[in-house]
């Protein structure tokens, strides 16, 4: 990827007198939110120090009164970052002192009062379109910052074919990560490294440079290493040194090999960089945000520090504490990987590598069998981490990784469910109306409730139709008695897709997620993704009804294209490409994807399990709470479960498999709904369970 007419600034303050307006403008992601301040007297230079949260820049104005524009969520802080709450249509006054007002938002801004008295409300009760008025009893200055969201690259960095030039420059791709407190655990602090390009000659643009940290790792000139280190680089901000024993390096003089005769080099880096993120989640819980934690209650009694009191030390002394706790102790708590990617260890993967460490995930590097084997490396307990590669063929389950989908998933929209448009090509009329039925009656309601148009492959001229339509899904298997060879075999190239492919190298554009249910060809592949699909599941055949039923009702709830096909027990084997965890519905006000199993400990008792995974719209570091929990204030990290309290009587697990928000299983076997819910069916799960259970 390569980044066209880099911004010289990542935010920008546009003043109009005389509309009486301040924009606020994100210039990578190119949105802005507007103020009007209707009598301020000209804007000036702010210290970003000023405020609560890291700010890309600032402005100073001094006026009587302004007013939010169009915004997501307004949040009121006292000078010391305590939590006020929010605001309504009911106005709220506040006495003199200092106030920041958080306002969520593409960009994110800030903005702080010092001094005056002032009135704020919504203007109406519709709290997500109305705007936010506040007034003061006298003209008081204000400071605004914002912060863009950072969620594509702000330049490119030319690396030639040479392993030391990569070495050199990996370093820098951490200069988006906003601070590097514990807090740079949060997503939102992390912004998307810097684009990768090869190109003749080493050229780091002159906006970037290396943090300085404290920590450097040592690491052997190699493709190969350099790919696996740069995760733990990038979230340490640390610097790479060439040498011959990879070792981490702490300018406290303390030195940490990376390789141990119990684990290797791969292993150890895994380890480490879930270390880091789940001790730094739990140092973070007395700063920006003061959320009760299960991992901080659970964990924080076990480790040998106060993980608050790390939270103003230097990284290296944070590292020296973190060192001294044993893995076996961590390792219930440290979220899932949502997937695991090997890269060969050559310059071809470089131009990925930035998209990989947004998603801060390990890298492996080998050959294809070891991307599925490492599969099995995450938590035992919870499902594996997709296995991804960039090879052009993959093993069946496992994820082929392709740049341009990436980039495409930056400029893309994700819709919430109800706005969500399926298109569905089955091969006759006795499929398409049974997929209809199945649709109507569907347990999930949010697939009921979006738009899913279900026609016949007729050939050609079947799909641009559709796809006229701008569909946000699009499922697509050959007409029946079609694209068969002479001997009946399915014809295994792009014959096979017939007018799918057309459409798509026609120009019209690709739905974000594609399902074929027929084998499919490497550059077919690449031919939707270059046509803007983001995540595509290619199927040995077309799966039944139900199969295909659940797979998009899975979707429509926010589950990711690999966890769709997990869970909806498709019978074909397949194949994924694209990019991992994109989803194709982003769930309203901020709800995300969540699963829970009800595992029986006898038959009328259970416990509850949940389970929010990784995805794209939940990265990781994110945390999330259960509203029916008790109690319902304590907060999960994203990629991890937990055991609710108390155990659960059947009629509890019978509201739960009633209650479509979560994507239910029980004793590890999803419940798709496709039978009627009853005290009988949970009794005869757990029956068969404990039967197991007394014969192993």
């Amino acid at each position: 990827m390569t980044v066209q007419g880099d911004p010289e600034e990542l935010v920008s303050f546009v003043a109009d007198r005389g509309e009486g307006t301040i924009s606020v403008r994100d210039e990578l992601e190119e949105q802005q939110l507007d103020l009007i301040v209707p009598d301020h007297d000209g804007l000036e230079p702010a210290s970003t120090d000023l405020f609560l949260f890291p700010v890309d820049d600032a402005v100073g104005v001094t006026t009587g009164r302004f007013t939010v524009g169009p915004h997501s969520m307004v949040h009121v802080r006292d000078e010391y970052g305590e939590h006020l709450g929010g605001l309504t249509s009911n106005p709220r006054e506040f006495e003199g002192g200092t106030y920041h007002l958080e306002i969520e938002g593409t960009p994110k801004v800030y903005v702080r009062v010092s001094g005056g008295r002032f009135t704020a409300a919504y203007r109406s009760a519709n709290l997500d379109y109305a705007p936010i008025d506040v007034t003061f009893e006298s003209p008081t200055r204000i400071e605004i910052g914002a912060r863009s969201v950072h969620t594509r690259p702000e330049t490119t960095v030319t690396v030639p074919d040479e392993p030391g030039a990569l070495l050199e420059a990996v370093p820098f791709l951490a200069s988006s990560v906003k601070e590097f407190s514990p807090e740079r655990s949060w997503p939102t602090l992390r912004g998307h490294p810097p684009a990768i390009e090869r190109g003749d000659r080493l050229h780091v643009p002159k906006s970037l440079s290396k943090p300085d940290t404290g920590v450097s790792i040592e690491v052997p000139p190699t493709y190969a290493d350099v790919y696996r280190v740069a995760p733990l680089a990038f979230y340490l901000g640390a610097d790479l040194v060439a040498g011959d024993e990879p070792a981490l390096h702490l300018d406290n003089g303390h030195v940490e090999p990376l390789e141990t005769p119990r684990r290797s080099v791969e292993e150890r880096l895994d380890e480490l960089l879930g270390r880091c993120l789940l001790l730094d989640s739990l140092a973070r819980i007395g700063g920006y945000y003061s959320m009760p934690r299960h991992e901080y209650d659970e964990l924080a009694p076990e480790l040998p520090f106060y993980p608050p009191n790390l939270y103003d030390v230097s990284l290296p002394e944070q590292l020296l504490e973190y060192l001294e706790v044993e893995a076996d102790v961590l390792a219930p708590y440290r979220p899932q990987w949502p997937y695991l990617p090997t890269l060969r260890p050559d310059p071809t993967d470089a131009e990925l590598l930035p998209s990989l460490l947004d998603s801060l995930v390990p890298i492996r590097v080998g050959d294809v069998d070891g991307a599925v084997s490492v599969a099995s490396a995450g938590r035992r307990d919870l499902p594996p981490p997709s296995p991804a590669t960039t090879a052009e063929r993959v093993p069946d389950g496992a994820v082929r990784l392709l740049p341009d989908a990436f980039e495409t998933a930056l400029d893309r929209a994700i819709p919430e469910p109800s706005d969500a448009r399926f298109a569905v090509v089955v091969a006759d009329e006795d499929r398409a109306e049974r997929l209809r039925e199945y649709v109507a009656n569907a347990r999930q309601s949010r697939l009921r409730a979006a738009t899913v148009d279900v026609v016949v492959n007729r050939g050609a001229g079947t799909v641009a139709p559709l796809l006229d339509d701008d569909p946000d899904f699009l499922y697509y298997e050959p007409a029946a008695d079609r694209d068969r060879s002479d001997t009946g075999d399915a014809v295994g190239d792009s014959r096979l897709l017939g007018n799918l492919l057309d459409s798509a190298r026609s120009g019209d554009q690709c739905p974000p997620v594609v399902a074929v249910g027929a084998p499919m060809e490497p550059a077919d592949e690449t031919a939707l993704v270059g046509r803007g699909a983001v995540a595509g599941l290619a199927l040995d055949a077309p799966p039944s009804v139900a199969e295909l039923g659940r797979f998009a009702s899975l979707l429509a709830v926010g589950g990711s294209v690999e966890r769709g096909a997990a869970l909806a027990e498709l019978t074909p084997s397949y194949r994924f490409f694209g990019k991992p965890t994109h989803v194709l519905v982003r769930r309203e006000h901020g709800f995300i994807h969540a699963e829970i199993d009800a595992r029986s400990m006898a038959p009328d008792e259970h416990e509850i399990v949940r389970w929010a995974p990784v995805v794209e719209t939940v990265p990781i570091g994110s945390v999330t709470r259960i509203l029916n929990e008790d109690p319902e204030d304590v907060f999960h990290l994203v990629g991890t479960s937990a055991v609710q309290a108390d155990v659960h009587s059947t009629d509890d697990v019978l509201a739960l498999l009633a209650d479509d928000d979560y994507v239910m299983s029980l004793n590890g076997d999803p419940y798709h709904g496709e039978r009627r819910a009853t005290r009988d069916l949970v009794r005869d799960s757990a029956r068969r369970t404990l039967e197991k259970a007394r014969d192993r």
